[in-house]
């Protein structure tokens, strides 16, 4: 006996064609009017189908794509056991290293506590043991440099890093290196060193709308404008060094969200192949986003992949069995000073503070730590959600709050714009995600 999956969704592209779209195994199809009506009559009657359906059934497409489902699977309990499986077992190592937490700039809603201090050379040492102790387990090892703003310390980065990739050959383990900068001191010649010298290529650089907005939002910790010498950085970076691959992060509010594709039309058409367009709502003092700037920013989205931009596989993802990398065991944040973190600190996140590192690689871990991976797989509402195949129980420490409001549906509320943005991803062949 079958029964249709929880997780399919529908979405129009016109008034002939139609998306189906399973969340769990990613499937999706492209339907004309007929199509869909067989579809839904196999949905409405495959309860009576009786035995294995081979290839020559009408409806083995649908089973093949996860769209009908053996009757006695519960995909609840398959993506809660695939989540606790990858959380101890996933085999790739998600670190972030923080050399500083002090930032040149103060942007307006920034949270993070700018902490004094640069890390030393004996952090660096902890850092390097660590990750040489627990790498022959894994296949892939990820290294994120982010802050406040890391190259406040380039010395840092650029003197660690390749120690990281002789580490990485050395185990034969796939190395990726990005780093997350406001892009002011990413002058051409820092990029250089950063890709020539520390094997980075993978480029983080916020723009929050055209320079009137952007210069408000972002302001330098002195005071005054950024916009025109990230700009400038962009540019010079996209023209010079073709081996770059930039995520363009653009937070959103309602005053800024309708000048957004201001910035992505002033960028030069040749280069847009190499940018994904990662847009968040901006979370004024805990503000909750609402639908409608989650529908904006889809329109945003689609307005730049129709420009052939590339597409950031963040918002309806297919095979990611966490919500976070934070959720997983051996991933951390190391602050400048080896405190161990699963999540950027801040004054009232006391719970992310999880351990630290110790002069041998090793690491001690206090309760917090323990208590962050005993947080409840599930919040009340989440095993009739529609939406849990992609969220898989949603932030970590909102769970551990036991925060139970069902304001993270909202991100998905216009769920068939994220399905028609993710398809014009697939048939553009505009997906640039090495994870």
């Amino acid at each position: 006996m079958y029964k249709a999956s929880k997780f399919n969704f529908w979405a129009p592209v016109d008034d002939n064609r139609y998306l189906l779209f399973n969340g769990v195994s990613g499937a999706m199809y492209e339907l004309d009017a007929q199509e869909r009506e067989l579809a839904l009559e196999w949905f409405d009657s495959v309860g009576e189908v009786l035995g294995p359906v081979g290839e020559s059934s009408p409806c083995y497409s649908l089973v093949d794509g996860g769209f009908i489902i053996p009757e006695q699977l519960d995909e609840i309990e398959l993506l809660l056991a695939e989540n606790q499986s990858e959380c101890i077992h996933h085999s790739v190592l998600d670190l972030v290293l923080v050399p500083t937490y002090n930032c040149n700039f103060r942007c307006v809603y920034c949270y993070v506590d700018f902490k004094a201090g640069n890390m030393s050379l004996d952090v660096e040492e902890r850092i390097l043991r660590y990750i040489e102790r627990l790498l022959p387990q894994y296949a892939q090892i990820n290294i994120t440099w982010f802050g406040g703003e890391p190259l406040l310390c380039l010395d840092t980065v650029l003197r660690v890093s390749p120690k990281i990739k002789k580490i990485a050959d050395q185990y034969k383990v796939r190395l990726f290196s990005f780093i997350a900068s406001n892009g002011y001191l990413l002058h051409l010649e820092t990029a250089r060193k950063l890709v020539e010298e520390a094997d980075i290529r993978f480029f983080h650089i916020t723009i929050d709308g055209p320079r009137r907005h952007h210069d408000r939002l972002r302001v330098l910790s002195g005071g005054g404008p950024s916009y025109a010498i990230i700009m400038k950085n962009l540019l010079d970076i996209l023209t010079h060094i073709p081996q770059a691959h930039i995520t363009l992060r653009m937070n959103a509010d309602e005053e800024n969200i309708d000048s957004l594709h201001e910035v992505l039309d002033d960028i030069p058409h040749d280069f847009h192949q190499r940018i994904q367009i990662n847009i968040f709502p901006i979370l004024h003092g805990g503000e909750i986003p609402s639908v409608w700037l989650y529908k904006k920013i889809n329109q945003v989205i689609r307005h730049a992949l129709e420009d052939d931009y590339l597409y950031y596989d963040n918002h309806i993802p297919v095979g990611r069995k966490t919500f976070c990398s934070a959720d997983k065991l051996g991933n951390f944040q190391v602050g400048f000073d080896g405190t161990l973190y699963k999540c950027s600190p801040a004054t009232d996140k006391i719970e992310v503070e999880v351990g630290s590192l110790c002069s041998d690689g090793s690491f001690e871990l206090n309760e917090s730590c323990h208590a962050w991976h005993e947080a409840p797989a599930l919040r009340d509402f989440c095993a009739d959600c529609p939406y849990f195949c992609f969220c898989l129980g949603g932030c970590r420490l909102e769970r551990l709050r036991g925060v139970n409001d069902k304001s993270c549906m909202n991100r998905y509320a216009d769920i068939e714009n994220l399905i028609v943005n993710r398809y014009l991803g697939i048939i553009n062949d505009s997906f640039d995600a090495p994870l």
